[in-house]
């Protein structure tokens, strides 16, 4: 635990996670410190002890006598040499309010084999006189709420993640336009300043193409920063969504500003070959929609059997209801034709 006074720095830490949530303090958090760990530097005051460690001037060089806060740290980055730990496992290990665990168990798993002095060492000590700050793991540890499959985005680099909705985000002004509930939140993770307009872009009012000014960089402009784009419907947003919806949106203002709606995207969805994004197949196939299935083999006995559409969509699929089967058939869009 943290004793006396609040440091500067872990006061900040702690305002910073209360702005940006746990979900994102965590991987700020986690690149911080590996970054420490690649430099063999001990990390800010305040993401220290979030890790257990703890510089002290004038400690002692002999691993016999290392402070315990320093013999962690070189534990950390042995393990992080080692590939033993990631910035995946680390965040995943913060939202899960578990650090402390899952540091012994890396260390555990490296010990099972020739284990370096370091760890040595801190087995002899055992783990308790480790000084974790654990009101911080409390602050960084997700609270358990309704998450959906969305994305970061940074610049032309898309990840998956499952992200919480709220007052925070912001709508993505081309989807609404074409009745995509889309919603976008700036981080506070830095991205490529090159990159900072094609975040820009994503704010941009079909009408005006022109973003709010907090969304605009580039050049002189605000610092390019990481997004997080989801959908308040529950409905996984993913790359290949974010691929139909820019390419949508090129083809839309590419030449001059203009009103955008629904109808614009149903056209658009309708031409593509061979889709796979959810936000293109709603449109194909919506619920409800009556469908023939030929082609398949997997199900031959469907060849030919009418059946309805159940508005569930996954991988590229289309769930389809036929009569006389309990449960709905996920189908690819090239074995479907659509009938009135």
């Amino acid at each position: 635990m943290v004793d006396g006074a609040e440091s500067p720095g872990r006061a900040k830490l702690r305002a910073r996670i209360a702005k940006d949530g746990p979900s994102e303090a965590a991987i700020a958090v986690a690149r911080v410190f590996l970054e420490s760990l690649r430099r063999d530097s001990f990390p800010p005051h305040g993401y220290d002890r979030v890790f257990g460690v703890e510089l002290m001037e004038l400690a002692s060089t002999r691993l016999a006598m290392l402070p315990m806060g320093h013999l962690v740290f070189q534990v950390w980055r042995g393990l992080s040499q080692a590939n033993a730990v990631s910035e995946a496992t680390i965040v995943s290990a913060l939202w899960q309010g578990r650090l402390p665990n899952f540091f012994r168990e890396c260390v555990m798993a490296q010990a099972d084999g020739a284990a370096s002095p370091c760890i040595a060492e801190l087995l002899h000590r055992g783990f308790g006189d480790i000084a974790w700050d654990l009101a911080l793991h409390q602050l960084l540890a997700k609270v358990a709420g309704k998450e959906t499959a969305g994305l970061r985005v940074s610049g032309t680099t898309l990840t998956p993640g499952d992200i919480q909705l709220d007052d925070s985000f912001r709508p993505v002004p081309i989807a609404h336009a074409a009745a995509i509930p889309l919603y976008a939140k700036k981080t506070s993770t830095r991205a490529r300043q090159s990159d900072a307009q094609l975040i820009s872009r994503l704010m941009a009012d079909p009408c005006s193409t022109e973003a709010p000014a907090e969304w605009v960089g580039g050049g002189s402009g605000p610092a390019a920063f990481e997004v997080l784009v989801v959908r308040s419907d529950g409905i996984a947003f993913t790359e290949a969504d974010w691929l139909v919806l820019d390419s949508f949106k090129d083809a839309m203002v590419q030449q001059r500003p203009r009103a955008v709606m629904r109808s614009h995207f149903t056209a658009f969805a309708k031409a593509l070959s061979a889709p796979v994004a959810t936000i293109a197949l709603e449109v194909i196939f919506p619920r409800g929609q009556a469908v023939r299935a030929h082609g398949l083999e997997k199900h031959p006995e469907l060849n030919g059997a009418k059946g309805k559409t159940n508005g569930k969509y996954s991988k590229g699929r289309v769930g389809v209801k036929f009569e006389g089967r309990v449960s709905a058939v996920a189908l690819l869009p090239t074995h479907l034709t659509l009938l009135k």
